[in-house]
């Protein structure tokens, strides 16, 4: 069983294949294996909205590639990061600089891509510290502020101040998203709540925790502003 379940959580938005099925699930048709599944945020796409991906993990992570990528395993992250770069999202904020670049320059691709120069080709600002983000205010964005995960909220001010929070993140995604007359798709992850209770640190738990909640608040306040419903 635990076999099954390691198995079942590598794929991200393709079907299943037969050995990572539950035995207590039936065996999928075999046209619907390794096929590749839309997902929200290409629905939106196809519905005229802009899209945004926003993480405190490398954005090649679990979450985010689901949103953007399709590929039988999640750890085959470089593969991942090329996908998210051709999706055309519009706005992609958090980690995972390294994976944008080939081994030959100092990062984690095998393939000698470089594609932050194929960001730049396709129009986008590329910018990679909280100062560059926040002076950004139209167009389309990449920032990825660390070379792996960004820091944990708890250590950020003082070992990584040039990186912004979830809050500020969110914020600035939603003010470049929202310019679009046809409305937006956002995916926000507080990435490391998970990661902190797995260690069993509650420190990190409740500081990320809250950090998310921020971001939560973001948003809510923007759905405020712009419906003029009371949230609760």
């Amino acid at each position: 069983m635990l076999r099954d379940i390691k198995l079942l959580t590598v794929f991200l938005s393709v079907g299943p294949s037969n050995s990572s099925v539950l035995s207590t699930l039936e065996i999928p048709p075999e046209e619907l294996q390794y096929r590749p599944l839309a997902t929200v945020l290409e629905g939106s796409k196809l519905e005229g909205k802009s899209t945004g991906l926003v993480a405190t993990s490398r954005v090649s992570h679990a979450t985010p590639a689901a949103f953007a990528a399709h590929v039988d395993n999640r750890d085959n992250e470089t593969e991942i990061m090329k996908q998210m770069v051709y999706e055309n999202v519009d706005v992609v904020f958090g980690g995972g600089s390294s994976y944008l670049i080939p081994v030959a320059e100092g990062g984690k691709r095998t393939d000698g891509e470089n594609l932050t120069k194929v960001l730049l080709d396709r129009d986008y600002q590329y910018v990679d510290s909280r100062d560059e983000m926040m002076n950004l205010t139209t167009g389309r964005a990449w920032g990825l502020f660390a070379s792996s995960h960004m820091m944990p909220d708890i250590d950020r001010s003082s070992l990584a101040p040039e990186q912004p929070s979830l809050a500020e993140m969110t914020n600035k995604s939603i003010e470049l998203l929202s310019q679009d007359k046809n409305g937006f798709f956002l995916m926000v992850e507080g990435s490391q709540v998970d990661w902190a209770d797995h260690a069993n640190d509650p420190n990190y738990a409740v500081t990320d925790f809250l950090a998310f909640d921020k971001a939560v608040k973001a948003a809510v306040n923007f759905a405020k502003k712009k419906t003029g419903i009371l949230w609760f």
